[in-house]
């Protein structure tokens, strides 16, 4: 279907109806639009016990740096599943950005926390999750997406 008009306010394109995104939102598509793809990544927690036990602690989390605090990494979680779902932004965690190491999120004051949390609970009776999980993934903009901006 060819679109002539503007996306901004559209509900005919499928998913949840696109509502005005926030100035907020605008940045971030247009810092999306000027490169391939950026990080993201899933932050979780398995099992060394079974293959089957594993849990999502905190997704998706896109990282400026690593220092970012929980509340900052929730709302900016938010906020991509948000442009996801309103489909302005693909996210898979099947394809992450080549070349990059995911170093900052390795290093993450975030990650540390559930590599901690983790730690701590390897000592409770019947504690299942003593591994933490990193699924490093990408954000792209999509047709959608571009047609916004």
């Amino acid at each position: 279907m060819e679109h002539t008009h503007n996306h901004e306010h559209c509900h005919c394109c499928g998913g949840e109806p696109l509502r005005t995104l926030t100035a907020e939102e605008m940045v971030f598509l247009a810092r999306l639009a000027g490169t391939f793809a950026l990080e993201v990544a899933s932050f979780g927690m398995k099992s060394s016990k079974s293959s089957h036990i594993a849990a999502i602690a905190l997704a998706p989390v896109h990282l400026s740096d690593r220092q970012e605090g929980m509340a900052e990494v929730k709302k900016t979680a938010a906020m991509l599943q948000a442009l996801c779902d309103c489909g302005v932004i693909d996210i898979d965690y099947d394809r992450p950005v080549p070349g990059s190491d995911y170093s900052l999120y390795k290093g993450s004051a975030v990650y540390a926390s559930l590599v901690s949390l983790i730690a701590e609970g390897k000592g409770r009776e019947g504690f299942l999750f003593d591994l933490p999980h990193m699924d490093c993934g990408s954000i792209v903009l999509t047709e959608l997406g571009r047609t916004v901006l």
